[in-house]
């Protein structure tokens, strides 16, 4: 039975930030994060979503000239574009 009026909590957007990374730290579980903020494991994945669209769109760019000798290492999560002598770019 409710007796009072019902309030809905505000949460901050670093508080939101705060326990969707406590959700990343290892050995953490949605549930107990969850528990712990006295929110629902639902509201944890619904913030996530809200900071991953708030930091969606282009990615850095970083221009640098590397030498002809010079084979960059290829990280898993970059792309190369090499522009060759003749200003025709290549995707590496």
């Amino acid at each position: 039975m409710i007796t009072g009026v019902e309030r809905r909590r505000r949460w901050s957007d670093g508080e939101k930030r705060a326990i969707v990374a406590e959700r990343f730290a290892p050995g953490a579980v949605v549930a107990e994060v969850a528990r712990r903020a006295d929110i629902s494991p639902g509201q944890i994945y619904r913030w996530r979503q809200e900071v991953r669209a708030a930091v969606a769109g282009f990615a850095p760019l970083l221009i640098a000239a590397v030498p002809t000798s010079v084979v960059p290492v290829v990280p898993s999560a970059a792309v190369y574009v090499v522009l060759n002598g003749d200003g025709k770019p290549t995707i590496v």
